[in-house]
């Protein structure tokens, strides 16, 4: 089984660092966790070792096909029976602790669970952004954390303090307290990457009323567009700052006035 380069995949091959992930989060047999590009199924083995239920996606049809030959089928080789239904959803009734989907996660926003559950994946890196936005903002709810492996230079673009923040940082902590855990070297991937990774978790996540985050990131968007000049010709707006130099709480009191 071999990595899709067109989707630029790395597949995790030190458990160390699944065991770190899992430790960090916290999770119990009363918990749900989603699981995105599940690959292998290195961090899919561990979570179902310790959460109630995990819900994996996985795009790839033959990594669908592997993740049930190897873990599902391994853990009841009498009854490797599953049910095929119109959504794409494989649900293995011998295993209620592991669900499998197939397809974009993009697709399942609405379709994940609305009790409280946590995310927890080594995530596709090209379209990280879309992800962890699609969990805070698109689902029918919030998780309670998540606790994400992704490109070091992108973990550190979204625990960015004000000086360095960018429209990821905001618009991450707009909506929760992200957090880098650990670093991750190149060489705990297959095939290694060129860049080192790192595990972030978010927590204390909440959704502010829709109206004050629409204005609070569409006045963002506008500043980060012109982000090399002040907020006074960028935006109308009496300061000397620039956009990147402004905390969470300036934003708020800014599209108040706006």
């Amino acid at each position: 089984m071999y990595p899709e380069k067109t989707r630029g995949q790395h597949f995790l091959i030190d458990d160390q660092y699944v065991k770190r992930m899992a430790d960090a989060s916290g999770i119990t047999n009363n918990d749900v966790v989603v699981e995105v590009g599940p690959g292998w199924g290195i961090l899919t083995e561990e979570l179902a070792k310790r959460a109630g239920k995990v819900i994996a996606i996985e795009i790839e049809e033959k990594m669908t096909s592997y993740l049930y030959d190897v873990i599902l089928r391994a853990a009841d080789p009498k009854d490797p029976a599953s049910v095929q239904r119109p959504d794409g959803i494989l649900r293995f009734a011998q295993n209620d602790r592991l669900e499998l989907r197939h397809g974009d996660v993009r697709r399942f926003w609405d379709q994940m669970p609305t009790e409280p559950y946590h995310v927890i994946a080594n995530i596709p890196y090209h379209i990280t952004s879309q992800i962890i936005r699609g969990f805070l903002e698109k689902t029918p709810r919030a998780p309670e954390q998540m606790v994400l492996m992704l490109q070091n230079e992108v973990a550190d673009r979204i625990i960015a303090k004000p000086g360095d923040m960018t429209m990821l940082s905001l618009s991450v902590q707009w909506y929760g307290k992200p957090k880098k855990i650990f670093r991750v070297p190149r060489g705990a991937f297959w095939p290694s990457p060129e860049v080192d990774s790192a595990v972030i978790q978010i927590t204390d996540i909440k959704r502010p009323p829709p109206e004050e985050t629409k204005a609070v990131l569409a006045l963002a968007k506008r500043a980060f567009a012109q982000k090399r000049k002040q907020l006074s010709s960028s935006l109308g707006i009496a300061s000397t700052a620039r956009p990147q130099e402004l905390s969470i709480a300036d934003w708020r009191r800014l599209a108040g006035r706006a």
